[in-house]
């Protein structure tokens, strides 16, 4: 994992950092010394983030989470004593409003299934670029959901229908939405904030907040996680570059 401050390129988030008052508090969680130390020294000049902790077990990121009060909780999933997954409700009953963000080496795609179905904020890959955790940070820290690529295309690979059959069951239900509703869920699916959107179509957040309600509405998603994995299904991942497009 490469993490030299050198190779950090800043995500403009423009407006939605000046809605925060106060850097983010985070607590990295990781039992190999070496990662903590690499993704120390690589948020060690970024102002918007602040470590308040780091912690190698699950008992002791309870402690870290009750004494320092953390906003997010950067971390790896399996410790010698428990699993980051099987703790996550436990963490958010200490610190109400905690967001965890999944930095991994298990690229099963079982594991992103069951992160989105806790509703984790991000989903990133130590083998990935070091934009990745960046992306994946600025997306928690503004509301917006972030999940590696390269997961979802194995997780989009590993669909339990054929592509043809998938394909046809999709059919249909967006046509139902709005070329609007579409281009805004796409962009909640990559992890943008209601803000980043707004400014890119051009409208009003409370314009965005309708198309993304009246969207998940039409095709009954009820949170970030149903949109990423609605993304998931109907290939939006594919190339991600056509949720800018």
């Amino acid at each position: 994992m490469n993490v030299a401050a050198k190779d950090i390129r800043r995500y403009d988030v423009g407006a939605d950092l000046q809605d925060v008052s106060r850097p983010t508090r985070l607590l990295i969680m990781d039992r190999q010394p070496i990662v903590v130390r690499g993704l120390t020294e690589a948020l060690r000049h970024e102002f918007d983030f602040h470590i308040c902790g780091v912690a190698s077990s699950i008992a002791q990121a309870s402690r870290v989470i009750q004494s320092e009060r953390p906003d997010i909780v950067l971390s790896e999933i399996d410790f010698a004593d428990g699993n980051l997954l099987s703790s996550i409700e436990t963490f958010q009953a200490i610190r109400s409003g905690l967001k965890v963000l999944i930095f991994t080496s298990h690229s099963d795609c079982a594991y992103l299934h069951r992160a989105m179905r806790l509703d984790v904020s991000g989903f990133v890959l130590k083998n990935s670029d070091t934009q990745a955790i960046f992306h994946a940070l600025y997306a928690a820290r503004t509301g917006g959901m972030y999940v590696d690529p390269a997961i979802l295309g194995r997780a989009l690979c590993k669909q339990t229908r054929r592509p043809e059959t998938l394909e046809a069951a999709l059919s249909g239900v967006v046509d139902r939405l709005s070329e609007r509703e579409i281009h805004t869920l796409r962009l909640v699916a990559f992890g943008h904030s209601i803000k980043e959107i707004a400014r890119e179509l051009g409208v009003s957040p409370k314009s965005i907040e309708t198309y993304k309600a009246r969207g998940c509405q039409k095709l009954d998603l009820a949170s970030r996680a149903s949109i990423v994995r609605y993304a998931v299904a109907s290939g939006w991942f594919d190339d991600e570059s056509d949720a800018h497009g």
